[in-house]
């Protein structure tokens, strides 16, 4: 690190202030640099995603979609809803990805288990049943849920997953 760095926030990008005129444009461009770099998310290791549908073939197929999308990512499938809340309790995951109906506790029950326990990561939830509105009234304010209702364009899925990762992935056609 230069002696101009060594008050950074973060490690910075060889040359990003060199180019700058001493004095206020300095400060002011590594302000900036500091913003952005810190703006940036840092991930250490690949995305940990846990989806959730009672329907095996369902699931199966929204984690090959996923898989397609996000190659690295590890991808955690239950069956149980009360597994994959063990499992959310245990460890928080980058992505949730989960249906509304399926049994006790069912998507409603558990983004109000979700809520209540102030969760911060993304969730998507998918139905071809459930209404928008219920799933967000059960989430509240403080959850960050996407909710897609089925059936959805591929495109709408690697949306809403490449939005909650904050990554830009391969598209579908």
């Amino acid at each position: 690190m230069s002696e101009m760095d060594k008050f950074s926030l973060v490690p910075r990008a060889p040359g990003t202030l060199e180019k700058a005129d001493a004095g206020p444009k300095r400060i002011i461009s590594s302000m900036i640099a500091d913003t952005l770099a810190l703006a940036k998310p840092h991930r250490t290791r690949p995305p940990r995603i846990v989806m959730l549908d009672d329907e095996g073939t369902m699931l199966e197929f929204f984690a090959s979609l996923v898989r397609a999308l996000v190659k690295e990512a590890t991808i955690l499938t239950f069956t149980d809803a009360e597994k994959a809340l063990r499992e959310l309790m245990r460890e928080a995951p980058d992505l949730f990805i989960t249906d509304v109906y399926h049994p006790e506790p069912d998507g409603y029950e558990l983004l109000r288990l979700l809520a209540e326990k102030k969760v911060k990561y993304p969730m998507i939830v998918l139905s071809g049943h459930a209404q928008e509105k219920d799933v967000q009234s059960c989430a509240g304010p403080n959850l960050n849920v996407t909710f897609l209702s089925k059936p959805f364009p591929a495109k709408a899925f690697n949306a809403a997953i490449e939005d909650a990762l904050q990554i830009s992935a391969r598209r579908l056609p």
